[in-house]
């Protein structure tokens, strides 16, 4: 058996945060830790909504099952359990994370599990939920197959028809070395693969993979029915989403530029650069389908600082930077 002293230098295991924040909103209740408002939802620890005659409260948000998490729409705050509980106590949810812990799996009664490893001084929990691996469903992948191989005579077409000022530049030659082309009326796969009814609009397919792709649109949403306007979405990924542009990774110690949107990439290799985009928030990217640069590449050039002499010519530029933009 374990002493005190042991136990108190062990860490509180993940396995114990995840019992804590699953704890139903009944339970939360029964104890006195959430309060129900007038008339629904629950009166918010922060901002008292709820409390009112006409307050509706936090509300408890049903559709994540694997924890218990409330919203209030008045203050913008979101709580889990353990939020909501230091909240009760008046403790510290990080400086008293341990004693906050304890005194939950008290009130409860959830036994406290530890791991077998020492704890640091300071300790912030992780997250529990793990971002699912996604796959993208044979039926669909075959529809996104199918749009990247199409035909880029439309896209000249419409390139030396239109001078759309959104594609900052790009000529045929340029977008064509990216693997972009243009369908005139492109659906979604998903919606394909699972015969549901959708609008059909033109847009211009930028590659991201072999199986993944970004579509921008191209036409006006004016020449579109004012009933579909609101449904209409600018930018759609196909597929998982992927770094673009990850051939770039392999450029020795050149200075890679991150960017969030696709076209601000494209626009730094126009301009000479070495760019990637992440085509949304980098939690949302698949690790596991970038590539890396090979083992050769990485001994024989590696990434290293830019001399005074290059800083001088590109002063804004840092090596392997993050350059921060708005999306495109």
């Amino acid at each position: 058996m374990e002493t005190t002293a042991n136990l108190k230098a062990k860490k509180v295991s993940e396995r114990t945060i995840e019992k804590i924040n699953s704890l139903t909103p009944d339970e939360l209740v029964k104890h006195g830790v959430l309060q129900p408002a007038r008339v629904s939802g629950f009166i918010c620890p922060l901002c008292d909504s709820g409390g009112g005659p006409k307050g509706t409260g936090m509300q408890h948000n049903k559709k994540i099952a694997d924890h218990t998490s409330f919203t209030c729409f008045s203050c913008k705050n979101a709580f889990n359990v353990l939020k909501l509980c230091a909240l009760h106590y008046d403790m510290d949810m990080h400086k008293d994370f341990r004693h906050l812990v304890e005194k939950i799996c008290a009130e409860f009664k959830i036994p406290i599990e530890y791991d077998d490893y020492f704890l640091s001084s300071t300790y912030t929990p992780k997250k529990s939920r793990k971002r699912a691996e996604e796959t993208t469903p044979p039926a669909e992948l075959k529809y996104i197959q199918e749009d990247l191989k199409t035909s880029t005579e439309f896209l000249a077409q419409y390139l030396s028809e239109q001078k759309d000022s959104r594609w900052r530049g790009f000529d045929f030659d340029f977008l064509v070395s990216h693997g972009c082309t243009l369908m005139e009326n492109w659906s979604s796969p998903t919606c394909r693969a699972n015969n549901q009814r959708t609008v059909s609009t033109m847009r211009m397919l930028i590659p991201a993979g072999e199986s993944s792709y970004l579509a921008r649109l191209v036409q006006p949403l004016t020449n579109l029915d004012a009933s579909f306007r609101a449904h209409i979405q600018e930018k759609m990924h196909a597929g998982r989403k992927v770094l673009f542009n990850a051939a770039a990774l392999n450029c020795g110690n050149e200075p890679i530029f991150v960017f969030e949107g696709y076209l601000d990439a494209m626009s730094a290799e126009l301009a000479g650069f070495k760019a990637v985009a992440l085509g949304g928030r980098a939690e949302d990217v698949c690790s596991s389908k970038l590539s890396t640069p090979s083992k050769s590449s990485r001994n024989s050039s590696s990434f290293s600082t830019p001399t005074r002499q290059e800083e001088n010519r590109h002063p804004n530029s840092t090596t392997n930077s993050c350059a921060s933009s708005a999306p495109a």
